[in-house]
């Protein structure tokens, strides 16, 4: 369980238990008739002021990759090299928009090595024309 979820966990438990309070509060009103004067608890835990904890760095966050519009002219789709099952698999797109939200959300793609323009040839091979992206 992550430590968010269990925090959450928490103040949800927390929250019950606030309610829980309120409900026998309003049961002893009831009794009564009339409001009780309850006077809130001595010495409560959350009453006292705490020391922030100190933040740990966090790694460097990553940058969303933002490509730009191929050239026309001299270029026909993007190619990315990544690593997957502990080798470099390349692939070819064609829309940036779509690379871009692939790069940028899936979880089982690692960063990319390499994100470059590239040009088709008549004998079907790739040719790089510019590294957008490197590692």
């Amino acid at each position: 369980m992550t430590s968010a979820i269990q925090i959450q966990t928490l103040l949800m438990e927390r929250e019950d238990s606030l309610l829980e309070i309120s409900n026998l509060e309003q049961k002893i009103d009831a009794i009564l008739g009339q409001p009780y004067p309850l006077a809130p608890p001595d010495d409560l835990p959350s009453a006292h002021t705490r020391k922030k904890a100190k933040k740990k760095r966090k790694a460097a966050a990553k940058k969303a990759l933002k490509l730009r519009s191929l050239d026309p002219e001299t270029e026909m789709a993007y190619r990315i090299i990544y690593p997957q099952n502990q080798t470099l698999v390349e692939e070819i797109h064609l829309d940036a928009k779509a690379l871009d939200r692939l790069i940028n959300t899936s979880t089982n793609l690692e960063r990319p090595h390499r994100i470059e323009t590239v040009h088709q040839n008549e004998d079907q091979t790739w040719d790089r024309r510019e590294i957008l992206w490197e590692a």
